[in-house]
C-alpha cells in the first residue's frame, strides 16, 4: 500500500471515529438533560439549573450534618 492509501485510510477512521463521538455525545446530553430545557432560547440556563441544583444538595448536606450532631 502506498503512503496515500495509508493517510486515505487514516482519515476515514478518524472521520468515523469522530461521527462515532458525537453520536454518543448526543445521546448521552439527551439522557442527561431534559428535552425542555435543550431547546430552551435562554442562554445560561443549563448553567442555572445546575447552581440550583448544586445549592439545593448543599442545603441539604447541611441539614444532615446538623440532625446527625449531637
Amino acid at each position: 500500500m502506498s503512503l496515500l492509501r495509508w493517510l486515505e485510510a487514516l482519515a476515514w477512521a478518524g472521520g468515523c471515529a469522530l461521527f462515532l463521538w458525537m453520536g454518543v455525545d448526543a445521546w448521552l446530553t439527551g439522557r442527561r438533560y431534559d428535552e425542555h430545557l435543550l431547546l430552551s432560547s435562554r442562554e445560561g440556563e443549563i448553567e442555572k439549573d445546575l447552581k440550583e441544583v448544586a445549592a439545593d444538595l448543599e442545603a441539604i448536606e447541611t441539614r444532615l450534618e446538623r440532625a446527625s450532631t449531637p
